[in-house]
């Protein structure tokens, strides 16, 4: 999807092609790291588990983070236009989240709060993150549906952008504003940062949109004034 975007974009297809690759190294080399911040008290006691990345243990906000300086890194190098590119992508960051929490739902991690509700789930494998024999809020399942209404929100509003940056601004901003909700009804724990009163993912949904609302001000008066 990025390719097609970007040669209907005039950018190089193959370069979008190798970002994409150095993209999905750091990110996941980030939400790793920002797992292992946020259980430091586990893998300060066995700190061997930090390497073994297979067992899991992955945080969005870690490899969103990470990925977005990669990008800036690359761009800059390669001599090319951080807000043209990061909205080719903003449609795959929505479709690629819409797609993975489905592993998540599979695996068990990222489960939700108990529910009574008859589309509750209830996970029996043994080998599941989740809480055994009890109906739970499928929460990663709310967030793929999150995530594909952003993907549609693009898709509409795409023709109708006013300068570059603009869709990916409007995907990350949206996609705080349905995270901090649905952390609500998160069950497993993510700690607290900053703010007491709300999760760790919480805290950063506050921190990005605020930031998103300033960037879409200033990019948007920047190209008024170009």
């Amino acid at each position: 999807m990025a390719t097609s975007l970007a040669r209907k974009e005039n950018l190089d297809p193959l370069k979008i092609i190798d970002l994409c690759f150095y993209i999905l190294l750091s990110a996941i080399f980030g939400s790793h790291i920002f797992y292992v911040i946020q259980n430091y008290g586990f893998f300060h006691l066995f700190s061997l588990e930090i390497f073994k990345i297979w067992k899991g243990g992955l945080v969005f906000y870690g490899g969103l983070i990470s990925a977005t300086v990669t990008v800036v890194l690359y761009l800059k190098i390669h001599h090319m236009s951080f807000w043209k590119t990061s909205d080719i992508f903003a449609f795959g960051f929505a479709l690629g989240g819409a797609v993975g929490r489905w592993a998540c739902f599979s695996a068990g991690c990222c489960y939700g709060k108990p529910t009574n509700l008859p589309w509750g789930i209830v996970y029996t494998h043994p080998w599941t993150f989740a809480p055994k024999g009890i109906s739970l809020h499928p929460s990663p399942v709310y967030e793929s549906a999150a995530n594909l209404l952003i993907f549609l929100v693009l898709i509409i509003f795409r023709k109708r952008k006013r300068f570059d940056g603009q869709l990916f601004l409007l995907s990350i901003g949206l996609y705080s504003i349905f995270r901090f909700g649905l952390e609500f009804l998160r069950g497993d724990d993510r700690g607290h940062f900053l703010l007491p009163s709300f999760s760790t993912p919480q805290t950063f949904s506050v921190l990005i949109l605020i930031t998103t609302i300033v960037a879409t001000i200033l990019v948007r008066r920047a190209k008024l004034a170009g």
